[in-house]
Order: C-alpha cells, then sequence, then structure tokens
C-alpha cells in the first residue's frame, strides 16, 4: 500500500503493544515510515483479551505498565540516535544500533487507543493523540473535560473510530455509528467535532468490497467536501 500511494496517511488501528517485543516494533515502524514517505501514524492499546495474554506468556494484569514502557522505548528508538539505551522493569538495553532512522521527526504520531480514562490519561503523557471508539459526542465531550487545559497547548489528535452507514436502514445503536442521509451524517460528524474530535476514523458498514469502494466514493463525493475546511 505504501508503495503503491503518494498522499494520503496510513494508519493502524489498532497494534496491541504489549503482546509484542518493542524494539522490533520500533524497527519496522520506523521502516514502514521510511517505505511510505513518513505518512505513518500509530495506533496503540494494550488489549483487552486475558486468553491472548495466557497464550502469549505474558501478565495481563502487568500490561498497563509493560504498555507505558514499550510506548517509551519506541520513542527511545526514534530520536534519531545511531546508539540508544533504556533501563525499565521489563526491558533494558544499553549502546543498541538502530535503524532505520523514521522520516518524521521523532517518528510516526502514536494514539493511544482505549475508551477508559486510564487510556486518555496514558495518551496525554505518553502519546500524540487519543483514539476511543465513538460513543455520543456528549460522553466524548464529558470525557475530554478535564484534560482540556494540557491538549489545548500542546498538538494533540483525539481520532474517533466509528462505524459508519450511508443510508437510514441501519439497525445498529445510533449512539456507536454514524448513519443516516447526508444531511444527517453531516451534523453527526460536527456534533463529534464540536465535542473535541478533530479526526474521525470510519469503518464503512458493508458486505462486499464493491459495496465498501462504492460507499468510499460516495462519502468523498457527497460528503468529505462539508469538511474540506
Amino acid at each position: 500500500l505504501a508503495a503503491s500511494t503518494r498522499t494520503i496517511k496510513l494508519g493502524l488501528s489498532t497494534l496491541v503493544l504489549p503482546q509484542r517485543n518493542p524494539i522490533e516494533v520500533a524497527k519496522s515502524l520506523a521502516t514502514l515510515d521510511n517505505l511510505s514517505g513518513g505518512r505513518l501514524i500509530v495506533s496503540v492499546g494494550i488489549g483487552w483479551s486475558k486468553g491472548e495474554y495466557q497464550n502469549l506468556g505474558y501478565d495481563f494484569h502487568t500490561r498497563g505498565k509493560r504498555m507505558n514502557e514499550a510506548i517509551k522505548i519506541l520513542r527511545t528508538c526514534w530520536r534519531g540516535q545511531s546508539n540508544v539505551s533504556f533501563h525499565g522493569d521489563f526491558y533494558q538495553f544499553d549502546n543498541m544500533v538502530f535503524s532505520p532512522t523514521p522520516v518524521q521527526p521523532g517518528g510516526p504520531p502514536l494514539w493511544v487507543a482505549g475508551d477508559s480514562q486510564k487510556a486518555l490519561k496514558r495518551a496525554v503523557g505518553l502519546g500524540d493523540g487519543w483514539h476511543p471508539n465513538a460513543n455520543s459526542p456528549m460522553e466524548l465531550k464529558e470525557s475530554l473535560h478535564d484534560v482540556q487545559p494540557i491538549i489545548q497547548v500542546r498538538p494533540f489528535t483525539v481520532a474517533v473510530r466509528s462505524g459508519i452507514f450511508l443510508g437510514d436502514h441501519c439497525k445498529l445503536e445510533l449512539s456507536t455509528i454514524i448513519s443516516g442521509t447526508r444531511e444527517k451524517i453531516i451534523q453527526q460528524i460536527n456534533d463529534y467535532q464540536n465535542a473535541g474530535m478533530n479526526y474521525a476514523v470510519l469503518n464503512f458498514r458493508v458486505n462486499s468490497q464493491s459495496e465498501r469502494e462504492r460507499a468510499i466514493k460516495q462519502f468523498m463525493q457527497e460528503i468529505a467536501p462539508a469538511f474540506s475546511n
């Protein structure tokens, strides 16, 4: 995909970081950032499945602390230094040679995924953005209320992930999916923007790839121009 495109952003939503070796992740993502010419965005989360952690041999209950260290390792590896060191409770290394350096200074933007206040706190403290699933705009606004003084004074992305259905026949709960006519969808997206969202990651609810392509084209022709500014 990186080789076939030139301008669109390439995103991962979402990489369960505590289940992976952060050094390998840092190198893989830095390589992808190079291949794409600096177009990569990365979303990382702690995961929710206790069984997955057990099968991988990791302690489910320390995944939050492991996540914090792993994010710090990504940052350390992406600083642009040829040799890097890190000493934590879960990971330690000294004078490790790291290459390649990401194209984007400091590395790709890191969004922290998750709907909880702990995830939001981690995003504000360690990340470049917060990537929750869509709840109602009112719930989003309430979640962001206490951190507004912090995120308003530095670059910070609130990237809401939502399903989207173009039409009035969606049977899913409307508080967790954007749906309806052109006018209704524009209004719903505006409501999320007014609540604090400044980036939307949309999953088109369709039954086939051909339907997805038609829905994306329809969205770009009829809805996206309303947000061109």
